[in-house]
C-alpha cells in the first residue's frame, strides 16, 4: 500500500479513537461532580511562596506525603499526592491544587476538602504560612516566579511565548475553581459544552475574585479572562464550530487532531517538543493511543473542555464556603432536566455563536452588573440562573447556594470589596 494511503487510514482511524473515547464518558448517573480548587500558599502579609528553598511548596508536599498513598514524581521531585477521593497536584507556578469525586453530593466535597484543610493548616500555621484562594497570584510578579521541575511545563512555557501575550501569566499566576459534569450521551454533553460555554462570561462576572495583578491593586475586572484570551487562540476560548448545528464528537477530535500539540510524552517517560506538529503528522503512520488520547485532550484549555466529562473552567479561585456554592449552581443548572429546557429552549441554542461569547465577556468586563448581554440584562441573566439552580437542586443542597445568591443579590462580587469580609470567614445568611 502506497505510504500516502496508510497514512489517511491511519489519520482517520485515530480520529474514529479519540470519538470512542468521548462516547465512552457516557454515564448512567445523572449527578457527579468533579471539583477542582488551586490556591496560593502565602506567607506573612499574603506573598506567595515558592515552589523551592526552605519552606517551599516542595517542602510542603514531602511533609504531607504520609497524609497519602502515593505519590507523582518526575525524577527526584514530588509534584503530586493521591489517595481514594482526593489528590494534591501542582499547577505550573506551584499553585496548590486539591481535586476531589466524582462525587454526587457537595457535602461529599465539602467534607473532602475540610479534611484536606484540617491536614495542611498543621503543616502550615508553624511556617507563618496559609492557603489562599484567589484568582491571581498575589506579592509577586510572574518573572520572578519560577517553574516547578516538570518538563510538560517547560515546553508549555516556551510554546505559549509565541503564540499570545499572556501565557507567562496565565501559568505561573492565574487561579481557578472548575467542575466536572458527566453527560448521558453526545447531543447531552454539546449542550451542556454549548449552554456552559454562553454561561460562561456570567459565571467569570459572579465569581470575579483578583484583587491585584502584576503589583496593580486596581486590576481590570475579569482578569482571569482577558489573560487566558492571550494565551494561544489554538486551544483556549470558544471551541471553534461548537455553536455549529453539525458540530459533534468527531468534529472536535478532528480539531483537536489537526492543531499543534505543544509537547508529545515519550514512550520511556517525559516529553518531548512537537515544533509545531499536530498530533497528526505526530500519529500519521501508527495508531493513537489511549494515554495519547488523554494527553491530547488535556493539551487544549477552552473556556469549557471536553474529556470524558464536560469541564466549566470559567470560574475563579474562590473561598471553599463560594466555592462550594458555585458547584451547587453547576448542579443545578445542569443535572436538572428543568432547567436544562428551560435554558437550551431559547436563543442558547440558536443564534448565539461564539463572537457573541467574546462579546459578552468584553461588555462585562466593561460594565460589570450593569452590562446587557444575549440581549438582556446580566442581573436578569443571574438572578434567574439563581432561580433555576435552586429548584434543580434537592432541599438537602439548596442552603449551599447562599453565598452566591448574597453577592448577585447585592450586585456585588469579591472583586467589588467583598474580600476582606470572606477571608475572615463569615458566611452571609
Amino acid at each position: 500500500m502506497p505510504l500516502e494511503h496508510a497514512q489517511e487510514d491511519f489519520t482517520e482511524a485515530n480520529i474514529a479513537a479519540i470519538t470512542a473515547y468521548l462516547n465512552a464518558g457516557d454515564k448512567a448517573c445523572a449527578c457527579r461532580l468533579g471539583f477542582e480548587l488551586e490556591h496560593f500558599v502565602v506567607a506573612g502579609e499574603g506573598v506567595s511562596v515558592p515552589y523551592s528553598g526552605e519552606g517551599g511548596i516542595a517542602q510542603l508536599l514531602h511533609e504531607l506525603r504520609g497524609d497519602y498513598k502515593s505519590e507523582m514524581r518526575e525524577g527526584a521531585h514530588v509534584l503530586g499526592l493521591a489517595r481514594p477521593g482526593t489528590t494534591l497536584t501542582l499547577e505550573p507556578g506551584a499553585q496548590l491544587e486539591i481535586s476531589t469525586g466524582p462525587f454526587c453530593r457537595v457535602k461529599q466535597i465539602e467534607e473532602s476538602y475540610k479534611r484536606f484543610d484540617a491536614e495542611i493548616e498543621t503543616r502550615l500555621r508553624p511556617r507563618g504560612q496559609r492557603l489562599l484562594a484567589t484568582g491571581y497570584r498575589p506579592g509577586m510578579k510572574v518573572d520572578d516566579v519560577e517553574l516547578i521541575p516538570k518538563d510538560r511545563y517547560r515546553f508549555m512555557d516556551a510554546h505559549f511565548q509565541t503564540t499570545g501575550a499572556c501565557g507567562r501569566q496565565m501559568m505561573r499566576g492565574s487561579a481557578s475553581t472548575q467542575v466536572s459534569i458527566d453527560y448521558a450521551d453526545e447531543a447531552d454533553a454539546l449542550l451542556k459544552m454549548r449552554l456552559a460555554t454562553m454561561l460562561g462570561p456570567l459565571l467569570a462576572l459572579a465569581t470575579d475574585n483578583v484583587a491585584s495583578y502584576e503589583g496593580a491593586t486596581t486590576p481590570p475586572r475579569m482578569t482571569r479572562t482577558l489573560i487566558w484570551d492571550d494565551v494561544d487562540p489554538a486551544r483556549c476560548m470558544t471551541v471553534a464550530g461548537l455553536f455549529d448545528p453539525n458540530f459533534s464528537f468527531a468534529r472536535y477530535a478532528r480539531t483537536l487532531y489537526n492543531a499543534p500539540l505543544v509537547v508529545h510524552p515519550l514512550s520511556g517517560g517525559g516529553y518531548e517538543d512537537c515544533d509545531g506538529r499536530s498530533a497528526a503528522e505526530l500519529y500519521a503512520r501508527q495508531l493513537i493511543t489511549h494515554a495519547e488520547i488523554e494527553h491530547l485532550l488535556s493539551m487544549f484549555f477552552f473556556d469549557v473542555r471536553l474529556k470524558n466529562y464536560v469541564e466549566i473552567r470559567m470560574a475563579d479561585s474562590l473561598p471553599i464556603e463560594l466555592a462550594l456554592a458555585y458547584t451547587a449552581l453547576i448542579k443545578g443548572l445542569f443535572y436538572s432536566d428543568e432547567a436544562l429546557a428551560q435554558l437550551s429552549a431559547g436563543l442558547l441554542v440558536s443564534g448565539v455563536s461564539a463572537e457573541d461569547v467574546a462579546q459578552a465577556k468584553a461588555t462585562l468586563r466593561a460594565e460589570g452588573y450593569d452590562a446587557c448581554v444575549y440581549g438582556r440584562p446580566a442581573t436578569k441573566w443571574l438572578d434567574e440562573l439563581l432561580l433555576l439552580a435552586h429548584k434543580g437542586l434537592p432541599d438537602y443542597e439548596k442552603h449551599y447556594l447562599r453565598p452566591l445568591a448574597a453577592l448577585i443579590a447585592g450586585r456585588s462580587t469579591l472583586y467589588d470589596g467583598a474580600r476582606g469580609r470572606w477571608d475572615q470567614g463569615s458566611l452571609p445568611s
